[in-house]
């Protein structure tokens, strides 16, 4: 006998409870919204009609579980999808999946970050097209396909990315906005590949052609692209994105070109990274001394040798001058980077002998002494120096021996 009480909550009281759980984005809160809608569920399989579960109650279960933001929160949201699904592949009406439960699901997967959320999301975004749901996807769900391949690391995520920047292309009702360039930008920014790094920026070309003005991050994640393609232009190619972003470049900007310098095959990368550091319209970070003493440690051979003498000496001579100013700095201290970095430079472009052993031992003592010792930091001394000479400085700095 179906019951219609008038005294107790009906569907509109639970529904705006589960509301009220979802936006505390706690997964307690979400494991109680869920509660509430099998309590509903329950209730009305009993014959109490005033609570049946509308679609919207199923939706905001699944935002719920969408707000907890990592993998947990991912598998329940799908899980719940996958309930309303079965509910409308058994003819229960009013329950059929919308393009809002399924971008809910996805955005879940995209903010989850783990190794499989593009494959998740794309997989969702294809059975939301397929028969029995034909549905047709709007522009928010494929922006959320593309940023869940983008959080993914999957090494696939940058042409996947840009095969759904080529589906949204192909569709006359939508166009692709400033979310959706800049995370087809992301997705392929985790490559390291110079080819990756010429469409990246082709997509900030394309970006800007369409009125779409980038973000700083933007920039900074093309800037960033480049820097990884590891090319013998790519210090070249930031300096002149840095140079167009003009009052946009923040610190991490610098720095990311910087970087570019650092990981490029130039051998006079300390020098061109040095003198970018010197035009910053910004105030440096200890990030931005520390990619610097990279670029010097970094310092490839030069073809010819004397050439190659003279990059080393500017480089050695340009860390110890970038060592004194982060010493010398009232906002800023050496860290393990700072000075795992500086051994190294000594181990590449200093001869072996008794200088390059007395600044190893100078360097790791000051490390131990401001308590900067890493495992790190230890491995670049051990990889320089005999074991017996090793066991020597551990001792010399009150370290047990690891023999």
């Amino acid at each position: 006998m179906a019951v219609n009480s008038s005294l107790g909550p009906n569907a509109v009281t639970y529904t705006a409870y589960m509301k009220a759980l979802a936006d505390a984005c706690t997964p307690e809160a979400a494991k109680k919204a869920e509660e509430v809608l099998v309590r509903m569920e329950k209730m009305n399989q009993e014959g109490n009609n005033a609570v049946q579960p509308s679609l919207m109650s199923f939706n905001i279960s699944l935002c719920a579980w969408a707000k907890i933001r990592d993998i947990s929160g991912a598998k329940h949201a799908e899980r719940i999808l996958t309930r309303m699904e079965a509910r409308r592949n058994t003819g229960l009406s009013g329950i059929n999946p919308d393009i809002v439960s399924y971008a809910t699901c996805i955005d879940a997967w995209a903010k989850s970050s783990d190794f499989e959320a593009g494959v998740r999301a794309q997989t969702l975004l294809d059975r939301m097209q397929e028969e029995p749901a034909k549905l047709t996807p709007n522009l928010i769900v494929y922006n959320s396909v593309i940023s869940a391949w983008g959080a993914s690391k999957d090494p696939r995520a940058g042409d996947k990315a840009l095969n759904i920047l080529d589906q949204i292309d192909l569709r006359q009702d939508i166009e692709p906005d400033h979310f959706t360039f800049s995370s087809v930008i992301h997705a392929l920014a985790q490559q390291r590949d110079p080819e990756v790094s010429n469409t990246t920026e082709a997509l900030l070309n394309r970006m800007e052609e369409r009125g779409l003005v980038p973000t700083t991050l933007t920039y900074n994640t093309v800037m960033n692209a480049v820097a990884l393609s590891g090319s013998e232009s790519a210090g070249y190619k930031a300096e002149a994105i840095l140079s167009h972003m003009g009052g946009k470049a923040d610190v991490v900007s610098f720095n990311t070109a910087i970087k570019a310098w650092a990981l490029s095959g130039s051998h006079e990368k300390a020098v061109m990274a040095q003198k970018l550091l010197e035009s910053m319209t910004v105030d440096p970070d200890l990030v931005t001394f520390n990619t610097l003493l990279n670029a010097c440690a970094s310092t490839p051979k030069a073809a010819n040798l004397e050439c190659d003498s003279d990059a080393r000496i500017r480089a050695f001579r340009i860390a110890v001058g970038t060592f004194q100013q982060i010493q010398d700095s009232q906002n800023l201290a050496p860290n393990d980077f700072t000075y795992g970095t500086m051994m190294k430079t000594c181990l590449t472009l200093l001869p072996p002998g008794q200088e390059q052993t007395k600044l190893l031992k100078l360097f790791f003592a000051e490390c131990v002494q401001n308590d900067c010792l890493s495992e790190a930091v230890s491995n670049i001394l051990q990889s320089g120096i005999s074991t017996d000479e090793y066991e020597r400085i551990l001792k010399e700095n009150g370290l047990p021996s690891e023999s």
